[in-house]
């Protein structure tokens, strides 16, 4: 099954929220492996939601959570 390819501006989009969650988490000293081990989710789910690729929302709202940051947040200017 091919994959649909997004538009230039969710890549845009997501390229921002990527850099957004690395920011938080460096400026916290956290590696990968604290999150991951603080959210139960895996690393690679964390780095692919950094990295700007497409994640699940439920990844999107764990990192959140963790960070203590709103969910609203994640996508604001």
């Amino acid at each position: 099954m091919k994959q649909k390819s997004l538009p230039d501006k969710n890549h845009k989009a997501l390229a921002e929220l990527g850099c957004y969650l690395h920011e938080i988490r460096f400026s916290n000293g956290l590696t990968l492996h604290d999150v991951a081990k603080a959210t139960n989710l895996h690393q690679n789910s964390i780095s692919r939601a950094e990295h700007g690729f497409n994640v699940t929302l439920n990844t999107l709202a764990e990192l959140a959570d963790f960070y203590q940051i709103s969910f609203h947040d994640l996508f604001s200017d």
